[in-house]
């Protein structure tokens, strides 16, 4: 098992690397301790209160081709409204080049707050650091930066990665019986995210003594039509050895089963275990075309931004003050068709 880690990330490094898009803070072995549960902020004030009223924010959103971050958009301008602000929503449109030069642009906007999603956390080092020594308070939001870029951060507010996909390696291992041949379907190359999602899942069933081997590794970008064609071709090279299906995000999850439906193999003889509990995702369990999912709430997760924002524009904290809890994690809940009820239909 740690030599196929090694293994995994060598190839999602090397991956991220073909394409431009290389860092991303993959260096974290570890993740940070997490919360036990979603906290909310000390202070977060009023909304509409006269103190946040008019105050600029700008939110760097990876890009809005991806449903995930197009929803955090939507939310986001919503919790904006509430609160008065003058929000400018950045599209990153998922290009570390262009997610760089925003930073730049918002960084001459002298805003009141930036929320950070990078693409590619190397590539944001500088910009994170001169934004800071320019007096911006800045949210690191759903990708983590580099480790030692948290020290410019106010916080971090999104998922515990290595947790989400840890509950994903327990969903998988109890569905399979604790042995059978999977196949994973990865997150954009270069992100953290991706690095997490599968050091966490790849962690967690070393943790539980479990017999599942992964037998191949595919990019998909978190996207429908990219995972068909990743899966058609793993379908392609290992056939009916495939008895399990572990991708970084619903969307894959779904072009999986759409690859798998059109394959010699039943749909039905392979578990599919995701994360991100989308629209998609839920009603796929719902259908019974995949197994789980473990849940991460656009809606809750701009929620908790914006609260996160207005404390730190009402205490006026500013470099290099940080919030008294830097990791704000959300809840991430198993979802599966024992509970998916209770998630129907889903934020995203």
């Amino acid at each position: 098992m740690k030599k196929l880690w090694i293994l995994i990330i060598a190839v999602i490094f090397i991956a991220g690397l073909a394409i431009g898009c290389g860092g991303g803070g993959g260096q974290q072995a570890e993740a940070p301790a997490p919360a036990p549960a979603a906290e909310q902020p000390s202070d977060t004030g009023t909304q509409g209160d006269a103190s946040v009223q008019g105050k600029k924010v700008v939110f760097q959103c990876a890009g809005t081709a991806a449903p995930f971050c197009a929803a955090q958009a939507l939310f986001l301008q919503q919790e904006a409204d509430k609160y008065g602000w003058d929000l400018t929503i950045q599209d990153g449109g998922l290009d570390a080049l262009q997610n760089t030069k925003d930073l730049e642009d918002a960084i001459a906007m002298n805003p009141d707050v930036i929320i950070t999603m990078p693409i590619d956390s190397a590539a944001m080092s500088a910009g994170y650091k001169k934004a800071a020594e320019a007096g911006i308070p800045m949210i690191n939001d759903t990708i983590t930066c580099l480790e030692e870029d948290e020290q410019y951060m106010m916080c971090f507010n999104g998922p515990n990665n290595f947790l989400m996909s840890a509950a994903a390696a327990e969903m998988m291992n109890e569905a399979l019986g604790g042995k059978g041949k999977i196949v994973m379907l990865t997150t954009q190359p270069g992100q953290t995210t991706t690095t997490e999602r599968t050091v966490g899942f790849v962690d967690r069933l070393e943790e539980l003594g479990s017999e599942i081997e992964i037998i191949a590794t595919q990019n998909s970008d978190s996207l429908k039509d990219r995972a068909v064609v990743a899966m058609a071709d793993l379908i392609t090279k290992f056939g009916d050895q495939i008895e399990g299906v572990y991708t970084q995000e619903d969307s894959s999850a779904v072009g999986a089963y759409l690859a798998l439906s059109e394959s010699s193999i039943d749909p039905a003889s392979v578990i599919i275990q995701s994360c991100a509990g989308n629209k998609e995702g839920l009603a796929a369990i719902v259908a019974g075309q995949i197994y789980g999912t473990v849940l991460h709430s656009a809606s809750l997760s701009m929620e908790q931004a914006a609260a996160l924002a207005n404390e730190i524009m009402t205490k006026g904290l500013k470099y290099p003050q940080q919030l008294d809890k830097y990791w704000q994690y959300i809840p991430i809940p198993k979802v599966n068709a024992q509970n998916v009820e209770e998630y129907l239909p889903g934020d995203w």
